[in-house]
This record gives structure tokens, C-alpha cells and sequence, in this order.
């Protein structure tokens, strides 16, 4: 008696998502400013025109930073900028105001470092970015590490990129 094996494929078809932000967008405005107490804070800011009228899916910063401590866990926190900046214009005593609350925290353990062999933070902006896709006011962000150390991480603020996954809405 032979036996055969019947495969039974299913697709489903339905619309099409046009789904962006797979590389990630690199910040047209970045600089690192250290607050009165001496904390550094960096601003990012972002062009959102791409998604602008867009349903946003998801957004996620991400930032490889593989010269951060290993030895300690390390927060890192992010909030929304809540009024115009540029980078001529920063310093400790014309910080733009950030958002009261933080949108998301990150803490990177000893262990976490010996599971990659770097630091990476990845911090959920999503309200935040599908307010800027709906109209709101794009001031950027800011991400806050007493960690920091300003000259190297300014020399990185363009690997911070920003991964939004969005669809054009009909």
C-alpha cells in the first residue's frame, strides 16, 4: 500500500501593508548638552514628513553604544522635547524643556554585556512618533544617562537611528 503525503498550502490574501523603517532614520539634528547638575542629555531629532498622515505601527530607538560601562547596570531614559531647539543654541543654561514623565526606561546589566559584547539600547517611542505622524509638534527627543560620557557619545549620535514601521493610510 503507498502512501502519500498531501501538502495543503493557505494563503491568505488581504491588503498589503506597506511596512518602512527597516534600515532606520539617522537624526538630521543631534547634540549632547550636560544639564545644571551636570548630567548629559541628548537631543535627537528626527524628520517625520515620511510618515506624516501615516498609521504608525511601531517606533523603536535604537543606539549601539560599545563604549558604555560594563561593569554596572546602566539606565538610560527617554522623553519627549517639549519645545524648539537647535544645536547652535544648547547648552546648560537653554535646554529645550522635556516631557515630565520618561516615554520608556532601558537598564543594560553586567550580563547583558557579556551576552552581545556591547551596549544597546533600544527605547519604545511609538506614542510619540505617531503623535508626530497625526500633526503634533516635532521637537524630538531626549535620552538621559548619568553614564553618558559627552565626547564619546557625541561622537556617535549618528548611530542612534530610529525605526518606525508605518502604512500609508488610503
Amino acid at each position: 500500500m503507498k502512501r502519500m503525503l498531501v501538502m495543503i498550502l493557505v494563503l491568505v490574501v488581504g491588503p498589503s501593508l506597506g511596512f518602512a523603517g527597516e534600515a532606520g532614520q539617522v537624526a538630521n539634528d543631534a547634540v549632547v548638552a550636560l544639564d545644571e547638575a551636570g548630567t548629559p542629555i541628548v537631543l535627537l531629532r528626527y524628520d517625520a514628513t515620511e510618515f506624516f498622515g501615516h498609521h504608525v505601527h511601531n517606533a523603536v530607538l535604537e543606539w549601539v553604544l560599545p563604549t558604555m560601562p560594563n561593569d554596572r547596570t546602566t539606565e538610560y531614559a527617554v522623553y519627549p522635547v517639549m519645545a524648539p531647539w537647535s544645536v547652535a543654541s544648547v547648552n546648560a543654561e537653554r535646554l529645550p524643556k522635556l516631557g515630565e514623565d520618561p516615554l520608556d526606561m532601558w537598564d543594560f546589566t553586567p550580563n547583558d554585556y557579556q551576552r552581545s559584547g556591547r551596549s544597546i539600547i533600544r527605547l519604545q517611542v511609538h506614542e510619540l512618533v505617531r503623535g508626530w505622524s497625526t500633526g503634533e509638534a516635532n521637537y524630538g527627543l531626549a535620552i538621559v544617562s548619568a553614564d553618558f560620557d559627552r565626547a564619546t557619545v557625541s561622537a556617535m549620535l549618528n548611530q542612534a537611528k530610529l525605526r518606525v514601521w508605518h502604512e500609508k493610510l488610503d
